[in-house]
C-alpha cells in the first residue's frame, strides 16, 4: 500500500501543478469569452482541474487507513484528469500514476483480504 500511496502523492502532485497552469489558461479563456460577448463558460475545467489532483492526493492520504476508498478516488481522479487535461505530453506522468496508485492499492488490497480469509 505505501507504493500506492506515494505513486498517488506524486501524481497528485504533479497533477496540482498541470491544474494550476490549466485554472489560469481557463481563467483567461473566460476573460476573452466575455470580452467577446460569448457563452463560453470554462468553470468546469477551472475548478476540475484543481479537484482532480486534490481527489488523487486525498486517495493516496487514504491509501493506508481506508485503502478501497483511497483507491477509487485515485481512480477516479485519473479518469477525471484524462477528461479535463486530456492525455498528452504534461499530463501522461500525472495520470499514469495515479492509475497505477490505485491500482497497487486495490491488488495489495485483494492480497488481504485473501490472507485474512
Amino acid at each position: 500500500m505505501k507504493a500506492g500511496m506515494v505513486l498517488g502523492i506524486i501524481g497528485g502532485v504533479i497533477g496540482l501543478i498541470i491544474g494550476a497552469f490549466g485554472y489560469g489558461v481557463a481563467s483567461i479563456g473566460n476573460s476573452l469569452a466575455d470580452a467577446a460577448n460569448s457563452s463560453d463558460n470554462f468553470s468546469l475545467y477551472k475548478y476540475g482541474s484543481i479537484l482532480a489532483p486534490l481527489a488523487c492526493l486525498a486517495g493516496a492520504g487514504l491509501a493506508t487507513t481506508k485503502p478501497q476508498i483511497g483507491a477509487i478516488l485515485m481512480a477516479v481522479s485519473a479518469v477525471a484528469m484524462v477528461l479535463i487535461f486530456g492525455f498528452h505530453m504534461f499530463s501522461l506522468v500525472s495520470v499514469i500514476l495515479a492509475g497505477l496508485g490505485a491500482a497497487l492499492v486495490f491488488i495489495d488490497l485483494q492480497k488481504q483480504q485473501s490472507t485474512n480469509s
